[in-house]
């Protein structure tokens, strides 16, 4: 009975998705919700495919652009080693990808999976792989070539209706970091915030020590809120009457270079937040205080090239000095307005929230997008959540 329940199931997927299943990477429920995700995005890609042209995607629709987008983050080189688009592979080679890129990148997210021990990051693939289903259906319901131009766009009114149903676009910037958050969260009739007693705060040098040795200028510093809060965008301390979003920032120093005996006021970061806009962050102030729980990440470097008629891949870590040298060249950016703290991605780099600095950051330097694409904002847990960032050390 229990050969047969798989085989049924295997056969399910394969019907949903019309590609082959793929070998189990993590545990079966979690693998399935991730390779069923990326198989989804495949088929996204296959839709946009034929669009692209020698000179990019030619119509002005908002799925193409983000799918182009995402794309151009996958580094394909030909056996001449010349980095190719995807879409200018043949369909047959494109399925070839997809057969090696599918398990690779489920299994990158079922990692990442573990970092969430309250579980909402799977319910999250999990809601967008429904509405996936709802909202684009498969070729046995109804024909590709008779749905509308723009599925993608389908998609994401579906997961934006679910999520932020109400919103009031006409604020202004708070004069604190706690209205501003207030009035954005007040905004939006559905968010879900955490309220919590007091934040999880460390020494300097206990924080620094915890993660001295991966300390490096150019690597990415991500704090969830609270440390390990994945349920909404936020947290709310009753003690000190404000809120934590997380933060994300830019290292701006070598580990070797920190002195052993660490001040408070030791310059640590490069950053942003709605009331000191992109500046030099304190060690204390803005990190082993209010964000004591934080990640240092490595951003990855992927390279799928084609050869002896299968893709390879080989993976390396990106040059942090290119970060750190887009964060220089965008010091003068503003912080988002409350309005915008929901799509800071399109209006990046003009606008920036802490995350979406670091998301231009790698778009810019390395044409890399560090988040899934089912996102109009990136928060810092989806950061950490990119299968282009690894983790290599934490504060705790």
């Amino acid at each position: 009975m229990y050969q047969i329940r798989n085989f049924l199931l295997l056969a399910l997927v394969s019907l949903l998705v019309g590609f082959k299943s793929h070998k189990e990477i993590g545990s079966p429920d979690q693998n399935e919700i991730a390779s069923t995700y990326y198989e989804n995005l495949t088929k996204l890609f296959e839709y946009y495919a034929p669009q692209f042209g020698n000179k990019g995607l030619l119509r002005p629709v908002f799925g193409e652009k983000v799918i182009s987008d995402y794309v151009e983050s996958i580094n394909i080189e030909n056996e001449q080693g010349e980095r190719i688009h995807l879409f200018q592979l043949p369909k047959s080679e494109r399925e070839l990808f997809y057969e090696k890129w599918i398990p690779s990148e489920t299994g990158k997210m079922v990692e990442k999976f573990k970092l969430d021990k309250k579980g909402n990051w799977v319910k999250e693939i999990k809601r967008i792989n429904k509405i996936y289903k709802r909202k684009y259906p498969t070729q046995k319901t109804k024909s590709i070539d008779t749905l509308i131009d723009d599925p993608f766009s389908r998609i994401m009114i579906d997961l934006d209706v679910e999520t932020k149903p109400e919103m009031n676009l006409k604020g202004n910037q708070s004069n604190t970091e706690f209205d501003f958050w207030a009035e954005t969260f007040n905004s939006v009739a559905d968010q879900s915030i955490a309220v919590e007693q007091d934040n999880f705060k460390m020494s300097s040098q206990e924080f620094i020590d915890k993660i001295r040795p991966a300390i490096k200028k150019g690597r990415i510093l991500v704090a969830l809120p609270n440390g390990d809060y994945t349920g909404g965008p936020g947290v709310l301390f009753r003690s000190g009457h404000w809120y934590d979003v997380g933060h994300v920032a830019i290292i701006k120093r070598d580990g070797e270079n920190i002195p052993a005996i660490v001040s408070d006021t030791l310059s640590f970061t490069i950053g942003i937040n709605s009331v000191e806009q992109m500046h030099d962050e304190s060690l204390h102030e803005d990190w082993a205080y209010k964000h004591g729980r934080a990640y240092v990440l490595q951003v990855i470097v992927e390279k799928w090239r084609f050869e002896n008629g299968e893709f390879k891949l080989t993976t390396s870590e990106a040059d942090n000095n290119l970060l750190f040298e887009e964060a220089l060249k965008l010091k003068y950016a503003k912080y988002c307005s409350i309005g915008e703290v929901f799509r800071s991605k399109e209006v990046a780099p003009q606008k920036l929230i802490c995350s979406s600095a670091s998301w231009i950051y790698a778009k810019n330097a390395l044409g890399i997008d560090i988040d899934i694409p089912f996102n109009r904002t990136i928060w810092p847990e989806g950061i950490l959540k990119s299968n282009f960032t690894k983790v290599v050390a934490k504060t705790w």
